[in-house]
């Protein structure tokens, strides 16, 4: 399985899409396994109240039960878009190989490519995009069976950063998205066929950012950072 997870406008469907397209898997939308959003008509602050009930109810891995269910109906590699809750990944790894991708973009970027969607309401996407993030009660402690995409990027195993401008247009007219489908072909090629590679540079780096970050003597979140002339983006998957 390859589960899909990133912030609200990232491109997470459309990676999901171009993956479905390029190696023919069949995509399971996560979302649309809520009761009541069979057909994805939904609003979208609906949906994270419906799911949040449902992992109330049922249980944090609950969308992910009914993933497998779906999943052992077809057979074969399946593409989950929509990984919302550390215990969908922690079920789902049970029961078959799982590989993480998580699709990430910057903010603005992410508020220009829905803000039509959204129409041009900010106030709306930054609500939507926090309590996707990660949700908190009144007194501001995580809510178990809220979403927690932050929490689920942590646990991915690989990263594309799709912070360019590109045309979300449906496979039959084509798409415009240069640099990420050749970045999901990359990551399909390496969980497919995996082999020894000498380290990218922005991996370097991130390996001294983290070894920097053990210094903080910070209980709950350690960070570190490394500032280099060299543009990572040119190297990133």
């Amino acid at each position: 399985m390859i589960g899909i997870t990133g912030h609200f406008g990232a491109g997470r469907t459309t990676a999901a899409e171009i993956l479905a397209e390029e190696f023919d898997l069949p995509v399971i939308r996560m979302s649309r396994l809520i009761p009541g959003n069979e057909d994805g008509n939904l609003p979208l602050a609906e949906l994270q109240r419906l799911g949040d009930g449902l992992r109330q109810t049922e249980g944090p891995e609950a969308l992910a039960a009914r993933a497998d269910e779906a999943m052992e109906e077809g057979g074969g590699v399946f593409v989950l878009d929509g990984i919302k809750h550390p215990a969908e990944i922690a079920h789902l790894g049970h029961c078959s190989s799982l590989f993480v991708l998580s699709v990430q973009a910057s903010p603005d970027e992410r508020w220009r490519r829905v803000r039509d969607r959204l129409d041009d309401n900010q106030s709306l996407f930054n609500d939507i995009d926090e309590r996707d993030n990660e949700e908190l009660d009144q007194w501001g402690l995580p809510v178990e069976h809220g979403q927690r995409v932050a929490d689920c990027i942590r646990l991915a195993d690989a990263m594309i950063w799709n912070d360019e401008q590109f045309l979300t247009s449906s496979a039959a007219t084509g798409y415009g998205l240069g640099d990420l489908r050749t970045k999901c072909v990359e990551f399909h090629r390496t969980i497919v066929s995996p082999k020894t590679a000498t380290p990218l540079l922005s991996e370097v780096r991130m390996c001294q950012a983290y070894t920097v970050a053990q210094l903080s003597s910070c209980m709950k979140r350690k960070v570190g950072a490394v500032i280099t002339s060299t543009p990572l983006r040119k190297f990133s998957l």
